[in-house]
Formats: C-alpha cells, sequence, structure tokens
C-alpha cells in the first residue's frame, strides 16, 4: 500500500480531490474507502478480465483514481464493490491510502512528501472515529509502534521456537499482547517482559521516525544505518517472496461439496474429490502469480484445517475445509 502524501506528490489532482472530500466529511462522516486511491502499478496479467477489470484498467491509464471516482464511473453499487482484489493481488494495481508515514506527516516527524495531502486524509479518519486529527494521529503512530514490536516478538520466537501461531491461538495472542502493552498499562496481578538481545535494525525513509520507540517496547538496541531510505529497495531483491491463497471447501445439502474461492468455484461429490481440486487449483495460481512476482520457485505448501461445529445431540459436523496455499521463493535478479 502507498501512502497518500506519496502519491499526491506525483499526482496533484490526487490532493485537489482530497479537499472535496475532506469538506463532504464536515457533515456526514466518511470511511477509510473515501480515502483510497488506486493507479497502475505493473504488467497486464495474463489471466482472463471481466469485463469490469477491463474497464478498470482503462479508466487507470490517466492515472490515480479514488474508489469515489471510480465507482461513478463505473456504476458500481457501492464503493466496496469495486473490481480491485485480482488486480491487487497480482500486481497490476496498487492501492493508495492512509498509511502511517502519511501519519507522521502530519505530527511533524516527517516531510518528504504532500503534507497536505496526508492532513486531509487524516482529518476524514478522524472524524470518522469521532476524534480530532492530532488525537488521531498520536492513536495511530501508537498503535502502529506496538504491530512493529509485535512483530519483533514473533520474530524472534518463530527463530528459536518456532512460529508462535498467535493468529490461530487466543491464549499466545493474549501473552504477546501483554509482552508489548506491559509497559503502558502494567498489570497488578502480574509482570511480563521481553528483552530484545539483538539489535533491530530499522530501513525505510522513515525508519528513524517510528522504528526507537516500537523497539524500545520491546527493550530492543536500534541501529538505523546510513542510507536506511534505500534498504527497501535492497530488500526487494535479498528478501523473500511469499504468496499466499485460500479455498473454502463446503458441505452442501444433497451430500456434495463445493469449493469457494476467489479464483472460482466447483462442485465434487465427495470431500477428497474436492481437497484434490482446491489443491491443483492453489498449485497452478500460486505457480502463476510467482512468475509475475519475480521467483522461480515452484514449491507450494498446502495447509488444510476443518471447522466443525457441535450438534445437539453431542456430534461434531463438519462446517469447512479451509485449504491454503502458500509459496515463498528467493526473488530473481538481473
Amino acid at each position: 500500500m502507498e501512502p497518500l502524501s506519496f502519491c499526491a506528490q506525483r499526482h496533484p489532482a490526487v490532493t485537489v480531490e482530497l479537499r472535496e472530500i475532506a469538506a463532504l466529511a464536515v457533515e456526514n462522516p466518511l470511511s477509510q474507502l473515501h480515502v483510497e486511491w488506486f493507479r497502475i502499478a505493473g504488467p497486464r496479467p495474463r489471466a482472463v478480465l471481466t469485463d469490469r477489470e477491463e474497464a478498470l484498467l482503462t479508466v487507470l491509464a490517466d492515472g490515480p483514481r479514488s474508489r469515489r471516482w471510480l465507482r461513478a464511473k463505473l456504476g458500481a453499487m457501492a464503493l466496496e464493490l469495486l473490481p480491485t482484489k485480482r488486480l491487487e493481488q497480482w500486481g497490476t494495481i496498487r492501492r493508495c491510502a492512509l498509511t502511517p508515514t502519511d501519519v507522521l506527516h502530519v505530527l511533524g516527524r516527517y516531510s518528504r512528501h504532500d503534507v497536505e495531502a496526508a492532513r486531509l486524509g487524516a482529518s476524514v479518519l478522524a472524524r470518522f472515529c469521532g476524534k480530532d486529527v492530532e488525537t488521531f494521529c498520536r492513536w495511530v503512530e501508537s498503535t502502529f509502534h506496538e504491530l512493529v514490536a509485535m512483530a519483533i516478538v514473533r520474530r524472534e520466537l518463530s527463530l528459536t521456537l518456532g512460529d508462535p501461531g498467535a493468529d490461530d491461538h487466543p491464549l499466545l495472542a493474549a501473552l504477546l499482547t501483554e509482552l508489548v502493552t506491559q509497559r503502558r498499562q502494567p498489570r497488578r496481578e502480574f509482570d511480563l517482559s521481553f528483552t530484545a538481545k539483538r539489535p533491530i535494525v530499522g530501513i525505510g525513509a522513515p525508519a528513524q521516525a517510528f522504528v526507537p520507540a516500537a523497539a524500545a517496547l520491546v527493550g530492543g538496541r536500534v541501529i538505523v544505518p546510513p542510507h536506511a531510505e534505500v534498504a527497501n529497495a535492497v530488500g526487494a531483491v535479498t528478501g523473500h517472496v511469499t504468496i499466499r491463497e485460500t479455498v473454502r471447501i463446503q458441505p452442501e445439502t444433497d451430500g456434495g461439496f463445493v469449493l469457494v474461492s476467489p479464483l472460482g468455484r466447483g462442485e465434487y461429490g465427495t470431500l477428497a474429490e474436492a481437497q484434490a481440486g482446491a489443491t491443483d487449483l492453489l498449485v497452478a495460481h500460486l505457480r502463476a502469480r510467482a512468475a509475475q512476482f519475480g521467483t522461480a520457485s515452484r514449491e507450494v505448501t498446502i495447509d488444510v484445517r476443518e471447522r466443525n461445529g457441535q450438534l445437539a445431540d453431542g456430534g461434531v459436523q463438519l462446517l469447512e475445509l479451509v485449504v491454503l496455499g502458500t509459496l515463498d521463493g528467493v526473488p530473481l535478479v538481473g
């Protein structure tokens, strides 16, 4: 996701429309969807596009457009019904919206791009949240610090104990949250602490503005190297490409199974056939996307999880089978 301030600096029309949207928000609070823009970011996908996706790419050829403008132009029933999902997944289009970088612009901690655009976007969301702009931005900043600190904790744990899986386990999620927020709101019943022993290296243009505060939540020593602003570009060729997609299999009333996903829909007679179909679909899709994102890796990991419901007689009934495909690879260079 690209910061509004960055997009507006290169395309001044974004700031012009943001002024209109901010004025409308004074009378009627607007959601975050009203301060989202889309722009062309990559080549056309090889997949067959729908008519609506074709129309979207045609109007974006002239430059970034807001959800508000695209809804009116394409005749969408609502802002969230624009045909953007697949094009974003393929990297063909990119979303521009309010990000922590914009918040830093508003708070005066970073000012490389369009400060007015950042402030206008923040004012819309602040009103939606019932806060003044500065209070809203400070809340976003502190929340972002905690999310970065949480990522540091998860990374350190995964390197030594394996992935803590906090997204799937409520107790682990609560404990990890406590580790990060303990300094802000200590509990009387107990204390938890986490101290990162390895230095935390900040990269990216605004690293100096937010990494030290985030690292302080986990007691880490911070290093922001010279020329940190170009480190993201270095990371693009030295890091990993990770692509994920999910397919859901649900039982039908007639005893069959239906496969539901953004990639398509299919009907199968048995659960085994449906799971095999989901696996084949995920492997083909992820390998195609891997080629688009610049990695030669073709190894796809499939993870299958059951969601069951409790019956009145104490039995268990399958609600759905969630099939998650992941492809991880090293980017191609040159």
